[in-house]
């Protein structure tokens, strides 16, 4: 679930504050080059195993015995090395695709939205300015990995913001996401049903 809490208070009418997980810019293009990458060190491991099974780099210094027990010799390191290179790529996916952590303040006249890290650069929406909202599901791969949300401003301005699913059980509608403050305060909202 999305972490929002609302409330209304007297003085100040309505105000909610939450945080929640938006995707990298660029994620998919950052996921094929670490895949890219990954997929390049098996071609090599192999390619290094025919070689070093198939042919003596230095036939005038080893002789067939001794060349192949420094291959044997090598193999568990080689075998080691693909382990390590297999945790490492399966932590930057893991850490690629939680996304960035983001914040936001709302009430009654607008939304304000941050970087939870650099809260100096702050998106400030006002109701009064938003022209329409429309969201799209995302889809990578084969993983619903949440919505497309794009919000039209008064004077040409468009933002465009992609929040994650939230992790584990939960609402994933969009009614549950932070934009939908901004949805029901302006009453202007569309839906677009197909994926993406």
């Amino acid at each position: 679930m999305y972490s929002i809490h609302s409330y209304n208070d007297e003085r100040f009418g309505m105000y909610a504050r939450g945080e929640f997980r938006m995707a990298r810019e660029n994620e998919a293009i950052i996921f094929w080059i670490i895949t890219g990458l990954y997929i390049l060190n098996i071609i090599n491991f192999f390619v290094t195993l025919y070689l070093q099974y198939t042919t003596i780099p230095f036939p005038k210094v080893y002789d067939k015995l001794t060349w192949a027990q420094i291959s044997t010799a090598a193999l568990p390191a080689l075998i080691l090395f693909q382990v390590i290179t297999l945790a490492v790529y399966v932590i930057a996916i893991r850490v690629l695709f939680m996304g960035t952590k983001y914040s936001f303040k709302a009430n009654e006249k607008e939304f304000a939205l941050m970087k939870t890290d650099k809260p100096e650069k702050m998106i400030i929406i006002p109701y009064s300015d938003v022209l329409t909202i429309r969201y799209r599901f995302r889809k990578f791969l084969f993983f619903d990995r949440g919505y497309t949300v794009t919000i039209s401003m008064r004077g040409g301005k468009i933002y465009e913001f992609f929040p994650l699913f939230p992790r584990g059980d939960g609402d994933r509608s969009f009614q549950n996401t932070p934009f939908n403050i901004i949805a029901e305060e302006t009453g202007i909202h569309k839906r677009d049903a197909d994926r993406v």
